[in-house]
């Protein structure tokens, strides 16, 4: 069990670092305390199926990632771009809905251009 521990703790990690969140930014947003995000990355408490799914919402990932080997999951660097672009869009205040009418508005550039 200590094992999945460690390996569940070293994926938040990983992802939370990949976010640019700091601990207690992850504590805050799955309601949290910053302590019990520590212990977990640090693969020191058992965690429940519950603060997995918080841990997953915060993060704006699949809960499902936190079961895979980081080393499996493989990212292009376009994916990369944008997903460096929403998180900067995020802190300018664009919300998710802003993103995908923006998403919607190049799908009608590229269709007009194609026509």
């Amino acid at each position: 069990m200590d094992d999945i521990n460690k390996a569940i703790g070293k994926r938040i990690n990983y992802y939370r670092k990949q976010k640019r969140m700091t601990q207690e930014e992850l504590a805050e947003k799955a309601d949290l305390s910053k302590s019990y995000v520590s212990q977990m990355e640090a693969g020191k408490k058992n965690i429940t199926t519950k603060t997995i799914y918080e841990i997953a919402q915060a993060l704006r990932i699949n809960p499902r990632f936190l079961f895979e080997k980081t080393d499996e999951i493989q990212i292009s660097e376009d994916e990369k771009a944008l997903v460096h672009y929403y998180q900067e869009w995020q802190k300018e205040g664009m919300t998710a809905e802003d993103v995908k009418r923006l998403v919607e508005l190049a799908k009608q550039i590229r269709d007009f251009r194609s026509e």
